[in-house]
């Protein structure tokens, strides 16, 4: 049977570093590496065929996770070739930046690709994973921040808050709403979010936690071995950090934890529905 990995935003940094790890793991028949522009995808397939033992093994797929149509087609793809897959990391994720005035439009781009672009993706491929499957939720750091935060502002930060099992996928997605007509209203502050530097980002980064809490808990009761986690690869020289000079990691060393998570063995108890952190 046909082992398959799927890897979104994977045309440069920590997504193609995942890209070539998992082939590298020598477990799959096939590794995906998916991306946005198809230029992008295919220079860094040529990139990671270059270092691979067979080259073969990975495959380029357009894929943009903010385009519900392009979800559904690769769904399709994946379903017609093989019936399902094996592991999914979704990597995919922008920093957007720009102005303080721009912040409604900012919140909107990131929310659009980190959260709902993250969702649509479970929502379209969980019901074909595969007995044992792995899927990897790219997070970060500072959602925790956000979430440490938020706890003590309002109740949108206990609702949203690790300790809370019982968050539904419902109320989730109205709360990702709100969250966003407050940004679009400049209510941020007033509504019980965040609003200083960099919150927009950590806030749409907590709710990928949300999703896999969430998920986690239905695969965990469906007891078909498939575990759901998310993670933060640790501060990195990347493009998303404009390659900063105190980052002390680059992207080949920042796998390490997705990479963990997506080639644990069949019949691990977990994690399950957890976010873990690599410093």
């Amino acid at each position: 049977m046909s082992r398959i990995a799927i890897i979104t935003g994977a045309n440069k940094g920590i997504g193609m570093e995942t890209t070539r790890a998992l082939a590298q793991t020598g477990r799959f028949s096939k590794v995906y590496l998916t991306s946005r522009n198809p230029d992008n995808g295919l220079a860094a397939l040529e990139e990671v065929r270059k270092t691979i033992q067979i080259p073969d093994m990975v495959e380029h797929h357009q894929l943009d996770i903010s385009d519900r149509w392009s979800i559904d087609e690769f769904k399709d793809y994946i379903i017609d070739e093989y019936g399902g897959f094996d592991v999914l990391v979704n990597n995919a994720g922008i920093l957007a930046k720009g102005r303080r005035k721009e912040k409604p439009q900012q919140t909107s781009k990131m929310m659009e690709t980190n959260f709902w672009g993250t969702l649509n993706m479970m929502k379209a491929f969980y019901p074909i994973i595969n007995e044992n499957g792995r899927i990897v939720n790219v997070s970060g750091f500072v959602s925790v921040k956000a979430m440490n935060k938020m706890q003590l502002l309002s109740r949108q930060g206990k609702e949203l808050h690790s300790i809370n099992q019982s968050l539904s996928l419902a109320r989730l997605e109205a709360l990702a709403g709100e969250y966003q007509e407050s940004a679009n209203n400049g209510t941020l502050t007033e509504d019980g979010w965040l609003d200083d530097f960099m919150t927009n980002y950590a806030t749409s980064k907590f709710f990928i936690n949300g999703i896999t809490r969430i998920y986690g808990r239905e695969a965990d009761m469906a007891g078909q071995g498939v575990l759901i986690n998310s993670c933060c690869p640790g501060y990195t020289k990347s493009d998303m950090t404009g390659n900063a000079k105190d980052a002390p990691k680059l992207p080949a060393d920042a796998v390490k934890t997705s990479l963990w998570l997506a080639t644990m063995a069949d019949g691990s108890l977990g994690p399950q529905g957890c976010y873990l952190a690599d410093a």
